[in-house]
């Protein structure tokens, strides 16, 4: 039995009812990141947070703490980019989801759009500014991708 008859490297989106979901933890409001808009998914989110603190040991084994606020945090979003879906024929023809993501990288940038982006971890909103994407390449024969996208965050 073929579930999936095609060229390597294609994928699929199901949308019927009776499939087991999934609750999405991350979006990005004003320029989402999907598979439908971008040909790619986020697979993974970190978020960094760090206190401004000094600590200073003296004689006696005492500890002095000076707290100066928080820090910049960063947040880490991670994927993969597909080359194709199941309905598109020529793959010369499309964009790949990893030039989409580079697309999406250069119009969101900080020397670029100046605004923050907003990052939905869950219902908690989090903005900060895009500073850096790597890409590359996971298997070959598939054109699967993998990005990383890196934002710093103001403290709260």
């Amino acid at each position: 039995m073929i579930l999936f008859d095609g060229p390597i490297g294609r994928v699929v989106r199901l949308e019927e009812p009776g499939l087991q979901g999934s609750v999405g933890i991350t979006q990005i409001d004003d320029a989402p990141i999907d598979f439908l808009s971008r040909k790619s998914i986020i697979t993974r989110i970190s978020v960094a947070q760090q206190v401004n603190a000094q600590f200073l040991h003296t004689f006696g084994n005492d500890v002095y703490i000076y707290v100066f606020g928080d820090r910049m945090g960063s947040i880490g979003l991670s994927g993969i980019s597909f080359a194709n879906d199941c309905v598109q024929q020529d793959i010369a023809r499309f964009k790949h989801g990893s030039e989409q993501i580079l697309d999406w990288y250069r119009a969101n940038r900080l020397s670029e759009r100046g605004d923050p982006v907003r990052v939905m971890l869950g219902n908690t909103a989090i903005e900060g500014f895009v500073t850096n994407l790597t890409l590359d390449v996971v298997d070959p024969i598939t054109h699967l991708m993998q990005w990383g996208l890196t934002l710093m965050a103001f403290p709260d």
